[in-house]
C-alpha cells in the first residue's frame, strides 16, 4: 500500500518462482471512495478475525514494495466489494465518473458502475490489508476537515 496524499493505492503482485515481482496491479482509491469501502467493512472485519481464529489461520505480512516491476498497471477505483470462503478471499473493485454521480444528483434512477478488476488472494492476507486500511482511515479522517 502507497499513499500519495490523501490517495490509497493498492499494490498487488504476482510473485515469480523465484521470488522477485512478475506483474503489479495498482488499484489507486480517493479519500471517499477508501471511506465507502471502510465503512461497509466495519462489520465484515470481525466476521473474517471470528473465521480465521479458530481455523489456527494467522494473517500474513504485507510486503513492503521496494521496485515496480515491468509489467505493471494502474487502475483506479472508487468503491469495492469483498467476500471470504474458507482460505480464500476476492475483492472485486468498481468505479463510477463524475458524471455518473452528477446524473445521480440530477435524479437519474441508477447509478452507472464500471468493473474494473477483481483480486483473487488468501483470506489471511485479506485481513492483513483490511487492518492496515483501518489505519489508513483513521489517518485519513484526522487530516480532512
Amino acid at each position: 500500500m502507497i499513499q500519495q496524499g490523501d490517495r490509497t493505492n493498492l499494490a498487488f503482485g504476482q510473485r515469480k518462482l523465484g521470488g522477485a515481482l512478475r506483474g503489479l496491479v495498482l488499484v489507486s482509491m480517493p479519500p471517499e471512495g477508501l471511506e465507502w469501502f471502510m465503512a461497509t467493512c466495519d462489520a465484515f472485519i470481525p466476521s473474517l478475525a471470528a473465521h480465521l481464529e479458530p481455523r489456527g489461520y494467522t494473517p500474513q505480512p504485507l510486503t513492503k514494495m521496494t521496485e515496480e516491476p515491468e509489467q505493471t498497471v494502474q487502475l483506479v477505483a472508487n468503491m469495492a466489494l469483498v467476500a471470504y470462503s474458507d482460505s480464500e478471499a476476492t475483492l472485486d473493485f468498481y468505479h463510477s465518473s463524475a458524471w455518473a454521480f452528477h446524473l445521480l444528483q440530477q435524479g437519474a434512477g441508477n447509478l452507472a458502475v464500471d468493473p474494473v478488476v477483481r483480486i483473487d488472494l488468501d483470506a489471511t492476507l485479506l485481513k492483513s490489508l483490511l487492518d492496515k486500511l483501518v489505519e489508513v482511515r483513521k489517518s485519513l479522517k484526522t487530516r480532512r476537515p
